[in-house]
C-alpha cells in the first residue's frame, strides 16, 4: 500500500450491533489530511439485536427510529447533519402507501432535520420505492454520505 492510498476504517457503533457478522454500519475514508468521507450503511428502525414484534411498527415510527440510529452513527463517526452531502431513502411498496403514510415519512424526516438545522435546506436525497428490505417487518431504510473535516 502506497502512502497515497486512502485508509478505510470500518466499524459498528457501541450499542448498535449488526445483524450478521459481515455487516458494518460505518465506513470512514480519509481523503486528504483535512477531509474524510463517511458513509452509513442502511439504517432501519431497530437495532439488529431486537426481536420481531407481533405488531407491525408504523412507517412514521420506523422512520423516526431509523433516523435516531443515524444520529448514533453520526456521533460515533464524529460528524453532524451539516456534513451530510446526500442520502438515499428506501420505502417498501411506496406506491401502495396511503397519502397520510407517504406524507408522514416526509414530515418525520423534515422534523429530524430541523431539530438541529432549522430552516436550512436538507441535503439532496433520493427516495426509492422497493419491493422489500432485509426483513419482512422493515418498511424503511436510509443511507447517509458525509464529507467532513478530519
Amino acid at each position: 500500500m502506497s502512502a497515497s492510498t486512502p485508509r478505510v476504517h470500518i466499524f459498528n457503533p457501541e450499542g448498535h450491533p449488526s445483524a450478521v457478522p459481515s455487516y458494518s454500519h460505518i465506513s470512514i475514508v480519509q481523503l486528504s489530511e483535512t477531509t474524510k468521507l463517511v458513509s452509513f450503511a442502511g439504517q432501519t428502525y431497530l437495532p439488529s439485536s431486537a426481536s420481531q414484534s407481533p405488531e407491525p411498527t408504523p412507517l412514521a415510527q420506523q422512520v423516526r427510529l431509523a433516523l435516531a440510529n443515524v444520529d448514533t452513527c453520526m456521533t460515533a463517526a464524529g460528524v453532524s447533519k451539516k456534513d451530510i452531502v446526500s442520502n438515499r431513502q428506501y420505502v417498501v411498496r411506496m406506491m401502495e402507501l396511503s397519502e397520510d403514510d407517504f406524507n408522514a415519512r416526509e414530515d418525520v424526516f423534515r422534523e429530524w432535520w430541523k431539530s438541529t438545522e432549522g430552516d436550512s435546506l436538507p441535503p439532496p436525497d433520493t427516495l426509492i420505492g422497493v419491493h422489500s428490505l432485509a426483513r419482512k417487518d422493515i418498511l424503511y431504510e436510509v443511507e447517509i454520505t458525509c464529507i467532513a473535516k478530519v
